[in-house]
């Protein structure tokens, strides 16, 4: 049986850590705050990187942290940065969304404690990566179908259709993990990730980013730095170098994206519909791609690229505007909108055809931050802020601790109904992954997406969960009875 504290192997170092840094930090650019936010954010990854599981929870909560705190400590690093942003001084905003995040971690940490026990090591899944590569570029073809045809299929119910389409990650996920933890079939898992990420180049989005994502949090999943082998040492070394090289591309691609390529890649993907129909088709969409790409790329200077990209993480200016708007012109909701979230997220569209839509996040922008938003721009306060305009600093506190409870909490429901632990958790990953990996969510959309995804993945485990992963393992069945014990 394994202790509490032994599942949480990097609490301790990576305080050690973050407060060392974080001093040093401090010290140097004159701000206490700063300490706040580096030692916050390794206590957020102690307490939620457990031993021998993906840091799913972890690497949200890091991500998050960058839209909270690395605007506002480039800003004091940079004058003239601080010249640009909607308030020059956010440092209670990080500090109160610092907390806010720790707070988060610590209701993950407590269900975990509580509900999962686990008495004996789980048996080693034997996946088939053919199939699984198979179930992979199947998933994946309708992208591919709107790149070559411009054919695109329109639905009802976008919400439960909107989280199918993020399920059929979960697959990418566990293909990379597996031939990242076995080292062999990599051709697999690389031919996988460039099918599924060379459409995304096309798209007005950053989609590309959500995949690289996936990818990096795939291989610490494998990283074991708490295990002094040889052959693991070998192995954590080559994903710290593989992992920061897949970092430093995504900055540089980033910067590149922010500062030059978005806007014009933008407009004319909005002038497609002059276009015919014969050159939306084809690959004429990766050409014209190319053709911006190498333009943009004459024209561009990395500094103006670094300075958009940081602009446009640096969204923690909203919340302090509503710090300081909330009470002094606009008095606290006391759970109006907190309400407003429960009643929307208890009538399911199908059964309530007439239920209002929720509009755009630019709605609270305006109102509580006082914020004036173009029509054709959405501009979120983002969860934390919304909690602090019904309850106070206290409301973000305790807020964000309940939410921590129900991301512990769907862990265990998602384990209870999956066909094994490790089918399970992969869901599990992927609904984090994609919901609570962005600061500016309006907490209606975050709250209400994650449980539609959390009941369809539970209703894909009722319907035969089980004959899906014997499939994909190659036939071999795992008893579920036999592998973890979760207890209260």
């Amino acid at each position: 049986m394994i202790s509490n504290h032994a599942r949480l192997p990097l609490l301790v170092p990576l305080v050690v850590l973050g407060t060392f840094v974080g001093g040093i930090l401090a010290f140097w650019l004159g701000e206490f705050h700063i300490l706040i936010a580096i030692t916050g954010l390794s206590v957020v990854c102690g307490l939620t990187w457990w031993r021998n599981e993906p840091p799913a929870v972890a690497f949200a909560l890091a991500h998050q942290w960058v839209y909270i705190a690395v605007g506002d400590i480039y800003s004091i690093y940079n004058p003239d940065f601080a010249k640009i942003r909607f308030v020059e001084n956010t440092s209670q905003a990080v500090t109160v969304a610092v907390v806010g995040l720790v707070a988060i971690a610590l209701g993950v940490c407590l269900i975990r404690v509580l509900t999962m026990r686990q008495t004996q090591k789980q048996p080693r899944e034997s996946y088939n990566h053919r199939r699984l590569f198979l179930v992979v570029i199947c998933l994946y073809s309708y992208d591919w179908l709107d790149l070559l045809t411009g054919a695109t299929i329109s639905f009802g119910a976008a919400n439960i259709l909107n989280n199918l389409f993020i399920i059929r990650s979960t697959f990418l996920l566990l293909l990379c993990y597996d031939v990242f933890q076995k080292g062999k079939n990599l051709k697999f898992g690389y031919i996988a990730i460039l099918f599924v990420i060379i459409p995304t180049f096309t798209a007005s989005g950053t989609k590309f980013k959500e995949i690289v994502f996936l990818v990096i949090v795939a291989a610490f999943w494998t990283w074991r730095p708490w295990v002094n082998s040889r052959k693991q040492i070998a192995r954590s070394r080559r994903i710290l170098i593989g992992s920061a090289s897949l970092a430093l591309i995504l900055f540089i691609f980033g910067s590149f994206w922010e500062g030059g390529l978005k806007g014009s890649w933008r407009s004319l993907k909005k002038s497609e519909f002059e276009l015919s129909e014969e050159s939306r088709g084809t690959l004429s969409n990766l050409g014209r791609f190319g053709n911006q790409f190498m333009n943009e790329t004459l024209d561009f200077r990395f500094e103006d690229g670094n300075i958009a990209l940081i602009k446009r993480v640096d969204t923690i200016n909203q919340f302090q505007l509503v710090l300081n708007r909330v009470p002094q012109v606009i008095p606290h909701q006391n759970g109006d909108i907190l309400n407003q979230t429960f009643a929307h997220i208890t009538k399911p569209r199908f059964l309530f055809p007439n239920k209002e839509n929720l509009g755009s996040d630019s709605e609270f922008a305006e109102k509580y931050a006082g914020l004036t938003v173009a029509s054709n721009t959405s501009v979120g306060i983002g969860y934390m802020a919304e909690f602090y305009v019904d309850f106070g600093i206290i409301g973000v506190v305790l807020g964000s601790f309940s939410l921590g409870l129900v991301i512990g909490g769907s862990w265990w429901v998602i384990q209870k109904f999956a066909p094994t632990h490790m089918f399970g958790t992969v869901f599990y990953l992927v609904g984090i992954m994609t919901y609570f990996n962005t600061f500016e969510s309006n907490f209606t959309k975050l709250f209400g997406g994650f449980i539609v995804f959390c009941l369809l993945t539970i209703i894909l485990f009722l319907i035969d969960g089980g004959r899906l992963k014997t499939w994909l393992c190659g036939g071999q069945r795992i008893k579920r009875s036999k592998r973890v014990r979760l207890t209260q």
